[in-house]
């Protein structure tokens, strides 16, 4: 009943178009700044399968679920392909039809990164993305978001914005997030047993990625067991704890924190790189009340006791 409850409820215009903004923005600039290196991957892979005398591969798998296949663009395709996710992306987070932007990024989502799936920070980390952008075409409200819909009320720093809408999309987000860590956890204690707490399994992969990537400070974590265990018993904690922020939203912006904060280590010390895409869903915890909330902090601080 409670998270019927929270389905049902309603939040400031300004949370939504902010969302939408920076969701939007930000995928857009991911894509322009690793543009260049995914457009060398294209073709060094053209190079390498044309050195083996391999034959072109038409058909290749689109990120979500493995359920859709799209066609080999090749170069100019991809660029073509990158132009129209692009554009579609900026006026969505502008505001220009944006429902009718958010649908065709949605399909050039497929299309763009179908062609570089092979990259690791794209396989099943990008999983997020369409689903998220799914949700924005569903939602009721889309069309009154833009830059304005959260600039105004941000004018008002002292008073909510008194325009509502569903607050369900920005929910089923945080349920996407809370659900993919929930079953993350759930299979290292089917596989392993609460043993996996015990440190012994992180400590294998790290030794593994330190030999697979050449990375020095995995075997130098790898060798310290207590701080492994801590490390092992946080993971657990976070990813079997991060659906508590359904109940209690103020939860959010330390979930976000410790999320953000995980990622980044992982990243660091097993060379996972879930930041660039999958990072981006942590933007739903970023909403006006926490906006007011810091500039009231920062007020205080400039007046002084």
């Amino acid at each position: 009943m409670r998270a019927e409850g929270r389905l049902q409820t309603r939040t400031e215009l300004g949370n939504l178009a902010l969302f939408v903004t920076l969701f939007c923005g930000c995928l857009l600039l991911q894509t322009l700044i690793h543009f260049p290196e995914q457009l060398d991957f294209l073709a060094r892979r053209a190079v390498f399968d044309a050195q083996l005398d391999m034959a072109p591969s038409y058909l290749r798998h689109a990120p979500l679920l493995g359920l859709a296949s799209v066609p080999e663009l090749g170069r100019r395709g991809f660029v073509l392909a990158g132009v129209v996710f692009g554009a579609s992306l900026l006026g969505a987070a502008l505001g220009f039809r944006t429902r009718l932007l958010v649908a065709i990024a949605l399909v050039m989502f497929f299309v763009y990164f179908g062609q570089i799936l092979e990259l690791g920070y794209v396989r099943r980390k990008t999983n997020l993305v369409p689903f998220i952008l799914l949700i924005l075409v569903m939602t009721p409200d889309l069309g009154r978001c833009s830059p304005s819909a959260w600039l105004a009320p941000l004018r008002r720093i002292r008073q909510p914005d008194p325009s509502s809408t569903p607050a369900w999309p920005l929910v089923l987000v945080k349920v996407l997030l809370a659900g993919s860590y929930l079953a993350s956890g759930l299979w290292k204690i089917r596989n392993t047993g609460w043993s996996w707490a015990n440190g012994t399994v992180l400590q294998a992969n790290l030794a593994e990625r330190a030999l697979a990537s050449d990375l020095p400070v995995a075997l130098w974590l790898a060798s310290k067991p207590e701080l492994c265990h801590l490390a092992s018993i946080a993971t657990l904690a976070f990813e079997l704890g991060f659906w508590t922020v359904l109940l209690v939203p103020g939860f959010g912006p330390l979930y976000a924190i410790a999320g953000l904060t995980f990622h980044a280590g992982t990243q660091v010390f097993m060379g996972i790189h879930y930041l660039t895409y999958w990072g981006l869903a942590y933007l739903v915890f970023v909403d006006l009340a926490l906006i007011r909330w810091c500039a009231g902090k920062l007020d205080s601080i400039r007046k002084g006791p």
